[in-house]
């Protein structure tokens, strides 16, 4: 398959723009709706919280780890190993962004790919 019609591919797999538009328009009523119903302080910790999110994927981003994930789950030893990191503070990374659906831990605390973290590695198509 050329590049081409790789782009035509994954191209193909993205909603039309009035879907978009519908979807992104409930969410925001959804969004205010909430913020209206929440207490002050909650409101205010969740949006301080909205930063630390954009900086956790960022440095999972910056590290790879999505791509050290790709051929299936890995241990936070192994993780660590491959990104050269201290491992309790990648643990610490990765179970935030396992929390908020980033990445999956399984039961024996290996951490795996969901189709967000997908989008991390660097030849995603998107």
């Amino acid at each position: 398959m050329t590049n081409q019609e790789n782009h035509l591919q994954a191209s193909a797999k993205v909603p039309p723009v009035w879907f978009i538009r519908i979807i992104s328009g409930f969410r925001d009523f959804l969004e205010k709706l909430r913020r209206k119903l929440a207490p002050p302080h909650v409101a205010l910790l969740e949006m301080s919280l909205s930063f630390w999110y954009t900086q956790a994927i960022y440095v999972a981003a910056k590290l790879g780890v999505a791509d050290h994930l790709k051929d299936g789950p890995r241990s936070i030893v192994e993780l660590a190993t491959a990104t050269q990191t201290h491992a309790p503070s990648l643990y610490r990374l990765m179970r935030a962004l396992a929390s908020i659906g980033v990445f999956a831990e399984d039961k024996s605390g290996r951490f795996a790919l969901t189709p967000m973290a997908d989008c991390l590695r660097t030849d995603a198509p998107n």
